[in-house]
């Protein structure tokens, strides 16, 4: 689809007028209601098999935040996530970057260092 992004748009206050951002909202609640219908066993991408009509969930994609020397434009492909406390501990620990941060993670992921063996 050819266009912009809409994270390119997002703070460009000319562009991302009150129309636009009640169009964008609007549609995004659209999709998640449509979503909705559907009981998926993981969080990663969502595939469907235009024959018969399966939905499968596959691994997630690099995020534009999670940029690093091995991975130029954002993590490698993640297998699909089990658990919404792993894909939000993987997302945020490597953001951790001082001792407060490290207390945050450990209020909010108490039990995260057990379930990574």
């Amino acid at each position: 689809m050819p266009g912009k992004l809409l994270w390119e748009r997002w703070f460009d206050p000319e562009w991302f007028t009150e129309r636009r951002k009640k169009t964008v909202f609007r549609s995004l609640a659209e999709y998640l209601c449509q979503l909705n219908r559907f009981e998926l066993p993981a969080l990663g991408t969502i595939h469907i098999d235009l024959i018969s009509q399966v939905l499968s969930v596959g691994p997630t994609l690099p995020t534009l935040g999670s940029a690093d020397e091995e991975h130029a434009s954002g993590t490698a492909n993640k297998d699909p996530y089990y658990s919404v406390t792993k894909y939000f501990y993987d997302e945020l620990t490597p953001k951790i970057k001082n001792e407060e941060d490290e207390i945050l993670k450990r209020i909010l992921f108490p039990y995260a260092c057990l379930s990574e063996s």
